[in-house]
Protein backbone atom coordinates (compact mmCIF):
# COMPACT_ATOMS: atom_id res chain seq x y z
CA UNK A 1 0.00 0.00 0.00
CA UNK A 2 0.99 3.53 -0.59
CA UNK A 3 2.30 5.58 2.45
CA UNK A 4 -0.03 8.74 1.78
CA UNK A 5 -3.54 8.55 3.45
CA UNK A 6 -6.61 10.07 2.07
CA UNK A 7 -8.76 12.09 4.26
CA UNK A 8 -12.35 11.54 2.38
CA UNK A 9 -12.81 12.49 -1.50
CA UNK A 10 -11.18 14.84 -3.60
CA UNK A 11 -12.69 17.23 -6.38
CA UNK A 12 -10.28 18.88 -8.51
CA UNK A 13 -12.24 21.60 -10.22
CA UNK A 14 -10.54 23.33 -13.26
CA UNK A 15 -12.79 26.22 -14.24
CA UNK A 16 -12.07 30.45 -15.04
CA UNK A 17 -15.19 31.34 -14.05
CA UNK A 18 -15.57 32.04 -10.54
CA UNK A 19 -19.51 31.75 -10.61
CA UNK A 20 -19.68 28.73 -11.89
CA UNK A 21 -16.66 27.11 -10.06
CA UNK A 22 -18.17 28.44 -6.73
CA UNK A 23 -21.21 26.96 -7.55
CA UNK A 24 -19.30 23.47 -8.25
CA UNK A 25 -17.48 23.57 -4.74
CA UNK A 26 -20.79 24.66 -2.99
CA UNK A 27 -21.84 20.92 -4.24
CA UNK A 28 -18.64 18.78 -3.82
CA UNK A 29 -17.85 20.37 -0.22
CA UNK A 30 -22.18 20.13 0.95
CA UNK A 31 -21.33 16.28 0.05
CA UNK A 32 -18.67 15.86 2.28
CA UNK A 33 -15.85 16.39 -0.48
CA UNK A 34 -12.20 18.21 -0.47
CA UNK A 35 -11.76 20.66 -3.19
CA UNK A 36 -9.09 21.89 -5.25
CA UNK A 37 -9.74 24.93 -7.77
CA UNK A 38 -7.42 25.69 -10.37
CA UNK A 39 -7.70 27.94 -13.78
CA UNK A 40 -5.56 25.86 -16.41
CA UNK A 41 -4.33 22.45 -17.48
CA UNK A 42 -1.22 22.78 -16.50
CA UNK A 43 -1.65 23.52 -13.03
CA UNK A 44 -4.27 20.74 -13.43
CA UNK A 45 -1.96 18.37 -14.70
CA UNK A 46 0.90 19.12 -11.69
CA UNK A 47 -1.68 18.82 -8.71
CA UNK A 48 -3.26 15.22 -10.02
CA UNK A 49 0.48 14.34 -10.52
CA UNK A 50 1.42 15.23 -6.43
CA UNK A 51 -1.92 13.59 -5.58
CA UNK A 52 -4.72 12.26 -7.59
CA UNK A 53 -8.29 13.58 -6.93
CA UNK A 54 -11.35 11.25 -6.14
CA UNK A 55 -12.88 12.76 -9.35
CA UNK A 56 -12.49 16.20 -11.77
CA UNK A 57 -15.04 18.69 -13.00
CA UNK A 58 -13.30 20.87 -15.76
CA UNK A 59 -14.71 23.07 -18.30
CA UNK A 60 -13.82 22.92 -21.58
CA UNK A 61 -12.51 26.28 -23.00
CA UNK A 62 -9.65 27.18 -20.72
CA UNK A 63 -6.65 29.80 -21.50
CA UNK A 64 -4.12 28.16 -23.63
CA UNK A 65 -4.80 24.16 -23.59
CA UNK A 66 -8.66 23.30 -23.45
CA UNK A 67 -10.16 20.90 -20.97
CA UNK A 68 -9.76 18.24 -23.96
CA UNK A 69 -6.30 18.26 -23.88
CA UNK A 70 -7.24 17.27 -20.03
CA UNK A 71 -9.27 14.46 -20.60
CA UNK A 72 -6.56 13.29 -23.52
CA UNK A 73 -4.05 13.46 -21.18
CA UNK A 74 -5.49 11.81 -17.62
CA UNK A 75 -7.42 8.99 -19.82
CA UNK A 76 -4.35 8.18 -22.27
CA UNK A 77 -2.48 7.96 -18.97
CA UNK A 78 -2.45 4.22 -17.38
CA UNK A 79 -1.97 5.70 -13.73
CA UNK A 80 -4.87 8.16 -14.19
CA UNK A 81 -7.34 6.73 -16.65
CA UNK A 82 -9.62 5.45 -14.12
CA UNK A 83 -10.40 8.91 -12.25
CA UNK A 84 -13.80 10.20 -13.26
CA UNK A 85 -13.87 13.42 -15.13
CA UNK A 86 -16.94 15.40 -15.68
CA UNK A 87 -16.99 18.18 -18.48
CA UNK A 88 -18.24 21.37 -17.66
CA UNK A 89 -20.07 22.64 -20.85
CA UNK A 90 -22.46 25.69 -22.29
CA UNK A 91 -23.90 22.93 -24.77
CA UNK A 92 -24.33 19.27 -24.39
CA UNK A 93 -23.06 18.34 -27.92
CA UNK A 94 -19.99 20.47 -27.53
CA UNK A 95 -17.56 17.34 -26.67
CA UNK A 96 -18.29 15.33 -29.64
CA UNK A 97 -15.14 16.55 -31.15
CA UNK A 98 -12.51 15.40 -28.48
CA UNK A 99 -12.38 11.99 -30.73
CA UNK A 100 -11.16 8.77 -28.62
CA UNK A 101 -10.77 10.60 -25.46
CA UNK A 102 -13.91 11.15 -23.61
CA UNK A 103 -14.83 13.01 -20.43
CA UNK A 104 -17.61 10.39 -17.79
CA UNK A 105 -20.08 12.95 -17.80
CA UNK A 106 -21.02 16.54 -19.63
CA UNK A 107 -22.51 18.74 -17.04
CA UNK A 108 -24.01 21.96 -18.80
CA UNK A 109 -24.39 25.43 -17.64
CA UNK A 110 -27.60 25.94 -17.43
CA UNK A 111 -29.82 26.60 -14.30
CA UNK A 112 -29.63 22.72 -13.49
CA UNK A 113 -25.98 23.24 -12.84
CA UNK A 114 -25.83 22.26 -8.98
CA UNK A 115 -28.23 19.14 -9.79
CA UNK A 116 -25.71 18.02 -12.81
CA UNK A 117 -22.92 18.11 -10.12
CA UNK A 118 -24.57 16.13 -7.58
CA UNK A 119 -25.74 13.58 -9.83
CA UNK A 120 -22.32 13.28 -11.20
CA UNK A 121 -21.06 13.24 -7.46
CA UNK A 122 -23.93 10.46 -6.41
CA UNK A 123 -22.82 8.10 -9.59
CA UNK A 124 -19.38 8.27 -8.01
CA UNK A 125 -20.43 7.40 -4.11
CA UNK A 126 -19.43 10.60 -3.19
CA UNK A 127 -21.58 11.75 -0.44
CA UNK A 128 -23.91 9.44 -0.07
CA UNK A 129 -27.69 10.53 1.63
CA UNK A 130 -29.81 9.94 4.82
CA UNK A 131 -33.21 9.09 4.88
CA UNK A 132 -34.09 12.41 5.90
CA UNK A 133 -31.49 14.14 2.96
CA UNK A 134 -28.77 14.83 5.47
CA UNK A 135 -25.16 14.06 3.42
CA UNK A 136 -23.37 11.46 5.34
CA UNK A 137 -19.68 12.19 6.66
CA UNK A 138 -17.16 11.34 4.22
CA UNK A 139 -15.55 7.71 5.64
CA UNK A 140 -12.21 6.40 5.24
CA UNK A 141 -12.87 4.59 1.59
CA UNK A 142 -12.98 0.85 2.04
CA UNK A 143 -9.59 0.58 -0.39
CA UNK A 144 -7.94 3.85 0.86
CA UNK A 145 -4.20 3.80 -0.30
CA UNK A 146 -4.48 0.50 -1.88
CA UNK A 147 -2.57 -0.46 -4.91
CA UNK A 148 -4.35 -2.45 -7.84
CA UNK A 149 -2.91 -3.46 -11.58
CA UNK A 150 -6.27 -3.39 -13.79
CA UNK A 151 -5.63 -5.24 -16.79
CA UNK A 152 -8.58 -5.69 -19.37
CA UNK A 153 -9.03 -4.75 -22.88
CA UNK A 154 -12.36 -3.87 -23.21
CA UNK A 155 -11.96 0.42 -22.74
CA UNK A 156 -15.55 0.73 -21.45
CA UNK A 157 -14.98 -2.18 -18.95
CA UNK A 158 -11.87 -1.01 -17.98
CA UNK A 159 -13.22 2.31 -17.29
CA UNK A 160 -16.15 0.92 -15.49
CA UNK A 161 -13.99 -0.99 -13.26
CA UNK A 162 -11.12 1.79 -12.99
CA UNK A 163 -13.85 4.12 -11.59
CA UNK A 164 -15.14 1.70 -8.62
CA UNK A 165 -11.56 1.16 -7.50
CA UNK A 166 -10.59 4.51 -8.03
CA UNK A 167 -14.00 6.02 -5.88
CA UNK A 168 -13.35 3.37 -3.14
CA UNK A 169 -9.91 5.14 -2.79
CA UNK A 170 -7.55 2.36 -4.52
CA UNK A 171 -4.92 3.66 -6.67
CA UNK A 172 -5.37 2.51 -10.02
CA UNK A 173 -2.83 1.28 -13.01
CA UNK A 174 -4.76 0.17 -16.00
CA UNK A 175 -3.05 -2.13 -18.95
CA UNK A 176 -4.96 -3.13 -21.88
CA UNK A 177 -2.91 -6.26 -22.68
CA UNK A 178 -1.03 -9.06 -20.75
CA UNK A 179 2.28 -7.45 -21.91
CA UNK A 180 1.94 -4.40 -20.76
CA UNK A 181 -0.01 -6.25 -17.36
CA UNK A 182 3.55 -8.02 -17.01
CA UNK A 183 5.12 -4.77 -17.48
CA UNK A 184 3.24 -2.90 -15.35
CA UNK A 185 3.80 -5.21 -12.30
CA UNK A 186 7.52 -4.66 -12.10
CA UNK A 187 7.03 -0.98 -11.34
CA UNK A 188 3.73 -0.49 -9.66
CA UNK A 189 4.14 -2.72 -6.91
CA UNK A 190 0.44 -3.66 -7.00
CA UNK A 191 -1.10 -4.94 -3.53
CA UNK A 192 -3.74 -6.64 -5.96
CA UNK A 193 -4.04 -7.64 -9.71
CA UNK A 194 -7.27 -8.09 -11.75
CA UNK A 195 -6.58 -9.88 -14.43
CA UNK A 196 -9.14 -10.36 -17.81
CA UNK A 197 -9.11 -13.52 -19.43
CA UNK A 198 -9.17 -13.28 -23.44
CA UNK A 199 -6.90 -10.52 -24.57
CA UNK A 200 -4.78 -9.57 -27.74
CA UNK A 201 -0.92 -9.46 -27.59
CA UNK A 202 -0.96 -11.96 -24.43
CA UNK A 203 -4.10 -13.19 -22.77
CA UNK A 204 -4.94 -13.61 -18.89
CA UNK A 205 -3.21 -16.95 -18.96
CA UNK A 206 0.07 -16.18 -20.59
CA UNK A 207 -0.04 -12.89 -18.23
CA UNK A 208 -0.65 -14.71 -14.59
CA UNK A 209 2.33 -17.90 -15.62
CA UNK A 210 4.84 -15.31 -16.70
CA UNK A 211 4.09 -13.20 -13.04
CA UNK A 212 4.38 -16.16 -10.95
CA UNK A 213 7.36 -17.49 -13.07
CA UNK A 214 9.21 -14.23 -11.95
CA UNK A 215 8.36 -14.84 -8.44
CA UNK A 216 5.41 -12.30 -8.30
CA UNK A 217 2.79 -13.62 -5.05
CA UNK A 218 0.78 -10.54 -5.35
CA UNK A 219 -2.81 -12.29 -5.04
CA UNK A 220 -4.06 -12.30 -8.97
CA UNK A 221 -7.89 -12.37 -9.79
CA UNK A 222 -9.10 -13.53 -13.06
CA UNK A 223 -12.40 -11.39 -14.67
CA UNK A 224 -13.98 -13.62 -16.96
CA UNK A 225 -17.36 -13.93 -18.60
CA UNK A 226 -17.44 -17.68 -18.23
CA UNK A 227 -19.04 -19.42 -15.48
CA UNK A 228 -16.59 -18.72 -12.66
CA UNK A 229 -17.39 -22.41 -11.40
CA UNK A 230 -16.70 -23.91 -14.10
CA UNK A 231 -13.56 -21.90 -15.22
CA UNK A 232 -11.94 -21.73 -11.07
CA UNK A 233 -10.19 -25.18 -11.68
CA UNK A 234 -8.29 -24.32 -14.92
CA UNK A 235 -7.95 -20.78 -12.76
CA UNK A 236 -6.31 -22.19 -9.92
CA UNK A 237 -3.87 -24.38 -11.97
CA UNK A 238 -2.47 -20.98 -13.69
CA UNK A 239 -2.14 -19.70 -10.48
CA UNK A 240 -5.05 -17.18 -9.96
CA UNK A 241 -6.08 -16.49 -6.60
CA UNK A 242 -10.13 -16.55 -7.31
CA UNK A 243 -12.66 -15.95 -9.79
CA UNK A 244 -15.16 -13.04 -10.79
CA UNK A 245 -17.61 -12.97 -12.91
CA UNK A 246 -18.00 -9.97 -15.34
CA UNK A 247 -20.12 -7.77 -15.31
CA UNK A 248 -18.91 -6.90 -11.50
CA UNK A 249 -21.24 -5.51 -8.97
CA UNK A 250 -20.20 -2.90 -7.23
CA UNK A 251 -20.24 -3.19 -3.76
CA UNK A 252 -19.07 -7.57 -4.34
CA UNK A 253 -15.91 -6.24 -6.49
CA UNK A 254 -14.81 -3.61 -3.36
CA UNK A 255 -15.42 -5.90 -0.39
CA UNK A 256 -13.51 -9.05 -2.31
CA UNK A 257 -10.85 -6.37 -3.34
CA UNK A 258 -10.72 -5.57 0.25
CA UNK A 259 -10.52 -9.09 1.33
CA UNK A 260 -7.57 -9.82 -0.28
CA UNK A 261 -5.86 -7.01 0.65
CA UNK A 262 -6.51 -7.73 4.51
CA UNK A 263 -5.04 -11.23 4.04
CA UNK A 264 -1.81 -10.31 1.84
CA UNK A 265 1.36 -11.14 4.06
Amino acid sequence: MTSDQHEGPTVLIVETSRVVANIAAKVCEDRGARVEAVENVGEAVTRVGAAPPTAVLTALELPGLTGGALIAALKSSPHHRAIPIGLITSTDSSHRHLGVYQPDAIITKDSALSTSVERFLESLGIGAKTEDGATTEADQPPLANVNILLCEDSMSIQALIGRILHTAGAVVVAATDGKQAVDLAGKCNPDLILMDIEMPEMDGREATLALRAKGVRTPIVALTAKDPEEFRPEAMELGFDDVLPKPLDRQVLIDRCAGYVCVTP
